[in-house]
């Protein structure tokens, strides 16, 4: 505060356990915090800004408040402990906003028996209708959901099958009305009254919902929709 040209605007931590509401961390850290700040009133400025609460403090320790929050994870409607429970919600009613969808590029029927993608790791069992999509694992859904991730067509949840190649994905929808080329396809967001959300697929990714959001909103093409928009 006494350096010449320097204008001190604001002081913060960072919780780094935030997300684990029964944790000593970050208490510890709010008395640390502002028993500094306390020592230090007497040298600073009375409009600079004072931030602690990540989206885990905003959530879960509302003592954290200061000057300022700091919302990451939560912006985009989920919460940094990847459980949305009724007590969370009642809370901060939270609305996920982020949505990854593509389109049928090919619809083809295959025969029983038939090995589908890399490796034949899935088999058909019965006459399947197969839809692809031009997104893969350079696109961020990652190889490991071949067999197991889901999508949204016609508004219902159809499974994936074969093995997810690099630009290319298949589902099955034979159990589905005529699926077409252009069809939109989600893998993550609503369509209809189905949902599919980024905590379900980090579950199947076995990582955590900060890395899905990552990985589908770094490597694709973005819109920004605002309200009255279409889409």
């Amino acid at each position: 505060a006494d350096l010449p040209g320097l204008i001190l605007g604001g002081i913060l931590a960072h919780f780094p356990m935030a997300d684990v509401p029964d944790s000593d961390s970050t208490p510890s850290i709010i008395s640390t915090f502002c028993d500094h700040i306390r020592g230090l009133v007497s040298v600073l400025p009375r409009d600079i800004t004072l931030h602690l609460a990540n989206s885990g403090g905003i959530v879960y320790f509302p003592d954290s408040y200061q000057s300022m929050v700091r919302p990451g994870i939560s912006l985009y409607g989920c919460f940094p402990d990847g459980f949305q429970g009724s007590a969370q919600q009642e809370r901060l009613p939270l609305e996920p906003v982020m949505r990854f969808s593509s389109r049928v590029i090919q619809v083809k029927e295959v025969p029983a028996q038939t090995g589908l993608g890399y490796g034949h790791t899935l088999v058909t069992k019965r006459p399947t209708t197969v839809a692809l999509i031009p997104a893969g694992y350079e696109d961020g859904y990652l190889r490991v959901l071949s067999n197991r991730g889901q999508a949204l067509i016609h508004g219902r949840k159809v499974p994936v099958i074969g093995r997810i190649s690099m630009n290319l994905t298949m589902f099955d929808v034979t159990d589905l009305d005529p699926v077409h080329p252009g069809d939109e396809v989600v893998l993550l967001g609503r369509q209809g009254h189905n949902e599919i959300t980024a905590d379900e697929i980090a579950h199947l990714m076995g990582t955590i919902n900060y890395e899905v959001l990552c990985l589908f909103g770094n490597l694709n093409n973005r819109e920004y929709l605002f309200p009255g928009t279409e889409g």
